[in-house]
């Protein structure tokens, strides 16, 4: 017997259900290091309603069983220039990010975290000064390749952003673009331009491991120099 079609309104419906059920991608969404002390020092990682608010707009949060020093080998090697900078309060900073793997072997499910922002610095008439932010002022904008680790220190939840960098073999590059925004921005007047003083980022690279040993791997804190100015 030949295979009898659906009338149009059934092909319609089942069309209909296929697209409600296909997943949802992730949307931007900008998480700010809104984190309290709780004597871990504030804005170390983001707050729990922060990451739930992520996860909601698509952003998953992965739970690893742990986190351990690796010994005994480097850290890949990161890039960093501005692309744009867009004034105004808030102000939106779009930054070139590079990871080139220089440690001497590949690495697979290779993650950049986001620790927290730290103070920066700019020069202004040749003489360097701090530019120092709240961490609150400071949000990170998360797409399709970012996700949110949950890790827990001294029985405390902390939730870091993270991007995926993929499997890099050695002597690989990875590159993505960095979003993220500044409130209150430090806006700083100079003889024939406006210079905006940007915070630096402590981030860290991670290893998401086999199932087998549940214990994610962290090549240890980097505290990268994400400071340089810009120009209007």
């Amino acid at each position: 017997m030949g295979m009898t079609s659906l009338p149009s309104p059934s092909r319609f419906l089942l069309l209909a259900l296929c697209l409600t059920a296909a997943p949802a991608a992730a949307l931007p969404a900008t998480v700010f290091w809104d984190r309290a002390d709780f004597g871990l020092g504030a804005g170390l990682g983001v707050s729990q309603a922060t990451a739930n608010s992520a996860q909601a707009a698509g952003v998953p949060i992965i739970q690893p069983g742990g986190l351990r020093p690796l010994s005994a080998a480097g850290s890949p090697e990161i890039g960093q220039s501005i692309a744009s900078v867009a004034l105004g309060d808030p102000a939106n900073i779009t930054e070139n990010w590079s990871s080139l793997n220089d440690t001497g072997t590949s690495l697979q499910n290779l993650y950049l975290l986001f620790v927290q922002p730290k103070p920066g610095t700019i020069t202004l008439a040749g003489q360097s000064q701090s530019v120092s932010y709240e961490t609150a002022e400071v949000g990170l904008t998360l797409g399709a390749d970012w996700v949110i680790f949950q890790v827990d220190v001294n029985s405390n939840p902390v939730y870091y952003p993270a991007v995926s960098l993929g499997n890099l073999a050695n002597g690989a590059n990875a590159a993505f673009p960095l979003f993220y925004v500044l409130d209150d921005p430090q806006v700083f007047r100079e003889p024939f331009n406006y210079e905006l003083g940007m915070p630096k980022w402590t981030v860290s690279f991670v290893v998401i491991p086999e199932p087998a040993s549940g214990v994610l791997v962290l090549f240890g804190l980097l505290g990268f120099v994400g400071g340089r100015r810009s120009r209007s």
